[in-house]
């Protein structure tokens, strides 16, 4: 494809899901959710996930079924509850190991 022209998102999304088409869909991800996300794929290569949103759901394509199920494994028992915001889960897993467990936005330097 030409520099030039340029995909749509519909399109970039029909091509992950097509490439990737092991999916695990989550409701509201982000926030303090990301760290705990990103520690939970941090074995695994670019190459072989891809996230997209459809709506206000997140969606993670895998190339292979294990990854897929491995994934879908953790977000059932991570503690997180994905039916409701970030903001409203009063109770909150702990840190992933290698981050504080008071993790948060970085205070400005004074």
């Amino acid at each position: 494809m030409s520099p030039s022209v340029r995909r749509s998102w519909r399109s970039i999304k029909r091509d992950y899901a097509r490439t990737f088409p092991y999916q695990v869909v989550l409701g509201h991800a982000g926030g303090w959710r990301d760290r705990h996300i990103s520690h939970a794929l941090r074995g695994l290569t670019h190459e072989h996930w891809r996230w997209w949103s459809e709506g206000a759901l997140g969606v993670w394509g895998f190339r292979a079924a294990g990854d897929a199920v491995a994934f879908e494994a953790w977000a059932t028992s991570s503690g997180i509850d994905w039916s409701v915001t970030p903001a409203e889960q009063d109770e909150r897993p702990a840190a992933p190991p290698e981050l504080d467990p008071n993790y948060g936005p970085t205070p400005p330097r004074t």
